[in-house]
């Protein structure tokens, strides 16, 4: 598996895709709902966004903001990387440059809902020794949120945590009942203190 070099440590994601006005009526909510077709296309574009955002921390980047237009939702989709460092003391630093400790922060701003994946991992020597539990967050008034997360230790240097939520429709509003949306955050922690995010987006269906 090729390893890109990235110099990111704090990681602020957010998938910016407002609703088509305030949610106050069923009707309001049937119109919210987003087609298949709609959401290829936003994913299309987060993952044309995603490619552009890892491409500018390899270069170095520590404040990086995409934006694209997708006319199928008549809205803007955007993910912001900014790069940061939990602070070491001069002799620390001296004295354990191979190692530390970063935080990471994964956003999507849905129809309605928020997913927040956040937290931080440490390493040493080139390999991760610990990562943070319970770092998926989840809200928006319209949905119960069923959380899952899941860190996969696919090399000493390389582990892959992944945050899910399903944002079902609560009670029973029109033909809304037991719909909703399950989103995705997908990161990547390297054991040299860098990350990259890998899947930012989210599907119709619970």
């Amino acid at each position: 598996m090729r390893k890109i070099k990235l110099g990111v440590a704090f990681i602020s994601s957010f998938l910016l895709l407002f609703a088509f006005g305030f949610i106050n009526s069923a009707k309001a909510q049937e119109n919210d709902l987003i087609d298949q077709e709609q959401l290829n296309a936003v994913e299309s574009a987060l993952d044309e966004i995603i490619v552009k955002v890892n491409e500018q921390i390899e270069e170095g980047k520590r404040d990086i903001s995409e934006t694209s237009y997708v006319p199928e939702v008549n809205n803007f989709v955007s993910i912001k990387f900014s790069v940061g460092e939990v602070p070491k003391s001069n002799e620390l630093m001296r004295a354990a440059a191979a190692s530390g400790k970063q935080t990471f922060r994964a956003e999507i701003n849905g129809v309605s809902f928020t997913h927040t994946l956040i937290g931080d991992f440490t390493y040493a020597s080139g390999k991760l020794t610990a990562v943070s539990k319970d770092n998926t967050q989840a809200s928006g008034f319209l949905f119960s949120h069923d959380k899952s997360e899941s860190v996969s230790k696919l090399d000493p240097s390389l582990w892959q945590i992944k945050s899910t939520v399903a944002h079902k429709y609560l009670g029973v509003v029109g033909g809304l009942t037991g719909t909703g949306y399950t989103s995705y955050i997908v990161m990547n922690l390297y054991g040299s203190g860098d990350a990259r995010l890998e899947r930012a987006n989210y599907n119709s269906g619970v």
